[in-house]
Formats: structure tokens, sequence, C-alpha cells
């Protein structure tokens, strides 16, 4: 059986409460209500309840379904290291030419899937590929924070134009370390430097 956290247990007991004093007013009006039950799941909660009223000629059940789904958002504290619940994070990739002289922005996006609950962070820093580091383009790192309700940032790092015919190179921008109420996703953004020599 699947563990409820305490805010999913008052939304329960606030649901029982408000069935009780159902049953209390359909006894009175002479309607019976004949079984009730709530069902917690991920950020879902349901109730159905079922009626009987009965007339001197017949017997009526009806039984009715209702369902209610809060905001669906990802990184709810309540949930850690529970994938279903944490926020994905992604890097795209990128590809422009190097210019001439002077360095060309090479700007990479960092998303989170959903809409943040709370503050979500994670760790980012260059390396590998053929590209060098200082000659080829400016090492870097850093740390990516989203607070609750953004889902986009980016990361600028900056390429070294040159006049020396080479083939296309490229770096890495690495994801790491993210905050425990999400998860690396896409952990590499590829950026490509194109040659225009």
């Amino acid at each position: 059986m699947k563990r409820l956290d305490a805010k999913r247990v008052r939304v329960l007991l606030a649901v029982s409460f408000a069935l009780a004093v159902l049953v209390a007013l359909g006894l009175a009006a002479g309607v019976g209500v004949t079984s009730l039950s709530s069902v917690a799941e991920a950020y879902e909660y349901s109730t159905t309840i079922t009626t009987s009223t009965t007339t001197t000629t017949s017997t009526t059940t009806t039984t009715t379904p209702t369902t209610t789904k809060p905001g669906k958002g990802c990184g709810d504290k309540n949930h850690l290291h529970d994938r279903r619940f944490e926020c994905k994070i992604t890097i795209s990739d990128v590809s422009k030419k190097e210019g001439d002289s002077g360095t060309t922005a090479f700007v990479f996006t960092v998303a989170v899937s959903g809409s943040p609950t709370s503050t979500v962070t994670v760790d980012w820093a260059t390396g590998g590929g053929t590209a060098s580091p200082v000659t080829d383009y400016v090492p870097a790192n850093g740390t990516v924070s989203f607070a609750p309700g953004v889902t986009t940032k980016t990361v600028t790092i900056s390429v070294v134009g040159d006049t020396d015919p080479e083939p296309n190179e490229t770096f890495f921008v690495n994801l790491s370390n993210p905050s425990p109420n999400a998860y690396v996703l896409d952990p590499q953004g590829v950026g490509t430097i194109l040659n225009d020599d």
C-alpha cells in the first residue's frame, strides 16, 4: 500500500468530513448513502458516492463519481526522489559560426518540465569536445536556479573568433548536481563551432 504524506492525509480528512456531513444531511432527507470511497494517487483525488432513495413503490440507486485535479506541477518537496513528481532538466545544443575576431555568444537553453512548485537548481560546466579551452572558447561554470513557475534559463559561452582554416569543432556544457526535487534528463549541451574561414 502506498504511503500518503501529511498534505494528502489532510486532504483526505477534509473529504471524509465533507462526506460525513453529506451522510447526515442524506439521512435527514430520507436519502441513504450506501457506500463512500476516496482515493489519493499522484496529484489527483477522487471520491465516489453511492446513494439510494426509497419510496413506497421503488428503490433507486445512483452512483456519482467526482474527481478533483489540483494543478499539475513538478518539484513538490513532499515527493523528493520520486521521479513521477520531480522536475526534468534538459539543455539545448547550439551551432554557430565563430567569426573572424572577438567572441561570439553561444546561448544554451536550460529548461525544466512542467512548472516548478519550489526552487530548482542545477550546476553546469564547460568541458570536452574537440575545441580547445581558452583558444577556441572561454571555459566557464556556474549554477542555474529556477524560481517557482520559471521553466527556462540560459547559459552563455563565449567562442573565440579567428581566421585560421580548420574543421568544425565541438565543446560541451555539462549539467550535474540537480536539487533533490529534480533530475537531469539530458545532461549535455553540444556547442558546434562552424568554420567560416
